[in-house]
């Protein structure tokens, strides 16, 4: 895999059930240079995401559908919070203007980048186009700073935690599969260094999504790991080393420390298997 292929080429979900408009906006974006993945159907849309590994720039979602259970925005909402993928999503709909829709989406707290209406002309067309290259180019950002972090990394470890922990715990990521593909391509072009890197980005993304899996106590830390403890350590690095030494894999599936969210899937999966087992 190359940069190139996951940040030059802008890439969207497109959902519309009525197949002659979904082909018909399809062709445009395409025209325009932009990778579609179509999805005629609520079901359809999630899994594709689902199981993509893929990043998508944006979702282009039309809001009304047959399904009798879920809408346009049900789906956004269950990607963006349900997967924890927060693609932004550009409404396409006859009903973007709609007061009942506009409120569900405030309500859900939905990242919304526009509502465009319906027929897709000339105007709404440049609109959607706009809006779908300024999301690419703000992805295209987003990995370049992660390798201007990395490289910082090498130089001074202390600085590049600094700047990561900023990037990850204050910045906005949306979609954690370009993150993932930024990873690949450094352990693809760089040395075997980027798998602490990775260790931590790992560990900063799930303190992000379900809160701190460590706790400090006195001088050091102590690491959680499905809810027991699981070590000391005196430093946030060997407090990660400590917790691949306990699990031996990257997946940081960690159940939560509060009880109240024992159950609760920990979060997205950014990266496996990519730091080495420790003897």
């Amino acid at each position: 895999m190359t940069l190139k292929h996951f940040i030059e080429e802008p890439s969207v979900l497109l959902l519309d059930d009525e197949i002659p408009a979904l082909r018909a906006l399809s062709s445009l974006l395409e025209d325009d240079g932009v990778k579609v993945v179509a999805a005629s159907s609520t079901e359809e849309a999630v899994r594709m995401v689902a199981e993509s590994t893929g990043y998508f720039s944006a979702m282009v979602i039309d809001v009304k559908m047959n399904d009798e259970d879920r809408d346009g925005l049900d789906v956004t909402n269950e990607i963006q919070h349900g997967l924890c993928r927060e693609i932004p999503a550009i409404i396409v709909s006859a009903y973007a203007q709609n007061e009942a829709y506009l409120k569900k989406a405030r309500q859900k707290k939905l990242i919304i980048e526009d509502w465009l209406e319906k027929p897709i002309l000339d105007d709404v067309h440049d609109q959607l186009i706009q809006h779908i290259q300024a999301l690419s180019m703000s992805s295209q950002e987003k990995v370049n700073r992660v390798i201007s972090i990395y490289d910082a990394w090498l130089s001074d470890q202390s600085k590049g935690l600094e700047a990561l922990r900023s990037f990850i715990l204050e910045g906005d990521l949306h979609d954690p599969a370009l993150l993932t593909n930024t990873l690949n391509y450094l352990g693809e072009h760089r040395g075997i260094e980027v798998n602490d890197f990775t260790a931590h980005v790992n560990f900063l993304v799930y303190e992000k999504t379900i809160g701190s899996l460590w706790e400090q106590h006195g001088n050091g830390y102590v690491a959680f790991l499905k809810g027991k403890k699981v070590g000391f350590a005196t430093s946030e690095t060997e407090l990660i080393k400590t917790v691949f030494e306990t699990q031996q894999r990257t997946d940081f599936f960690f159940a939560p420390i509060n009880e109240e969210r024992v159950s609760r899937f920990a979060g997205p999966k950014v990266l496996s298997n990519r730091y080495p087992k420790l003897d």
